[in-house]
């Protein structure tokens, strides 16, 4: 894996330095601090320039940093946060989602609400209440309780959850995003080009907003939305707390996700790697390729260790996965990836070599698909090529029988979005 060395910004230039599990272990920051970590063997922070004394149990849960205590609950989510004189306390449902914070005195400081994909339908502030409001690229709009429109937002097409934004609209008036490499916004402008956000992060996500900002912007990084009222950025599945580089809860998925810790955020490779979903890191470039409707298409399967696993687990890198679709049908145990087709090929790193890739006809869901058609592929450590006339969209079925249950530790992710595996009950 190639992680980013240096990168030239409005900011001034950066530089990055990695240890042999490829984990951040120094930046050079020319708007701020310089950064430097170390980790035990897990991923666990164990040292950084801006705090000290980092405390962890065996279940890898953050007890203390820096005279900041947190309590957890028995299914592993942090329920207290005491920072001096100050407490906060986190409620969650069933499913682990945070509904409420108060502090000290259980006054309510913030509620949220979740549909049941785990999407956060409206927060309450204060007695004020926004709605959120979604599509297949994730939050397009806020509206107060009257339904009256508060912004709405544009991505790029194709783009992942909540990443690469475009533009956000407030009133009748249009602001633009630029963006770094991962889709997290760095500067935003009006239609004349003025600057009116701008902001400068660390490498783990706080962001230090700039006092000439004249308008407020929510988004960081990719899939993610800051919450004023707690400090937290909130990412669809999981909070994640940029000053310390870990979320509150753990992996829903658990080691599906493809970290041997389920609370470090893309196993402390932040400059690289993102989450959109709070579930699966993902390789973050963020610069899209449009799929070509029609055409002759050849897929090369290379099969190479070179990528190493973190925590001991398997990690695979299938770069020719872009967007996760929803939805599975039949009744046999499978696992499926649903796809766009690239206009340039990838290669597929495997550390097993396998024995079958499928591809059966399943009919078309709508205009754009994706629509299925049937192959099957054989190969061995050796390159393999697939030529095929697909549509825009379709879908792998891989057998689980012919991996010998490798795919629990599996990970799989290119770029704009990652695919997870699940069981087709």
């Amino acid at each position: 894996m190639d992680n980013i060395l240096s990168k030239d910004t409005e900011h001034g230039n950066y530089a990055y330095d990695y240890d042999g599990q490829y984990r951040l272990t120094n930046a050079s920051d020319p708007s701020s601090d310089d950064e430097s970590y170390t980790y035990d063997a897990v991923g666990n922070r164990l040292t950084s320039v801006s705090y000290s004394d980092w405390q962890y149990n065996s279940n890898n849960e953050l007890l203390a940093y820096d005279g900041i205590a947190y309590m957890y609950d028995n299914s592993g989510n942090i329920i207290q946060k005491t920072e001096g004189a100050e407490i906060f306390n986190y409620i969650y449902d069933v499913d682990n989602r945070l509904i409420r914070v108060e502090d000290e005195s259980s006054s309510v400081i913030a509620e949220y609400y979740y549909d049941p994909f785990g999407r956060r339908l409206w927060k309450d502030v204060g007695g004020q209440r926004i709605y959120f409001h979604y599509s297949d690229e994730g939050l397009i709009g806020e509206y107060d309780e009257s339904g009256t429109e508060i912004k709405t937002y544009g991505y790029k097409p194709y783009s992942t959850w909540t990443t690469d934004p475009l533009f956000i609209k407030q009133g009748a008036d249009y602001y633009f995003y630029y963006n770094d490499h991962l889709g997290t916004p760095v500067i935003m402008t009006d239609i004349s080009g003025t600057i009116v956000w701008s902001a400068v992060y660390d490498s783990f996500g706080e962001a230090n907003v700039q006092p000439s900002s004249t308008i407020s912007n929510n988004l960081r990084f990719p899939g993610q939305y800051y919450d004023s009222e707690t400090g937290l950025h909130y990412n669809w599945n999981r909070y994640y707390d940029p000053k310390i580089g870990r979320y509150l809860t753990t992996d829903p998925i658990g080691f599906e996700g493809g970290d041997a810790n389920l609370y470090t955020y893309v196993g402390n490779n932040p400059v690289n790697w993102m989450d959109p979903r709070g579930l699966i890191d993902e390789y973050g470039y963020a610069t899209i390729r449009e799929p070509r409707p029609t055409g002759l298409y050849r897929i090369r399967v290379e099969f190479s260790d070179k990528f190493t696993a973190r925590g001991n687990l398997l990690n695979t890198l299938l770069q020719y996965i872009y967007r996760k679709k929803p939805g599975v049908s039949g009744s046999t145990f499978e696992r499926r990836i649903y796809i766009d087709i690239r206009t340039e090929d990838y290669d597929v790193f495997y550390r097993y070599s396998l024995s079958t890739l499928k591809w059966e006809e399943m009919g078309k869901f709508g205009p754009l698909g994706p629509a299925y058609w049937s192959y099957e592929l054989e190969c061995d450590y050796k390159n393999s090529e697939l030529s095929f006339f697909p549509p825009q969209n379709f879908e792998i079925i891989v057998d689980e029988k012919d991996f010998e249950g490798a795919f629990e530790s599996m990970k799989y992710s290119y770029g704009k979005d990652t695919v997870f595996w699940r069981r087709n009950e």
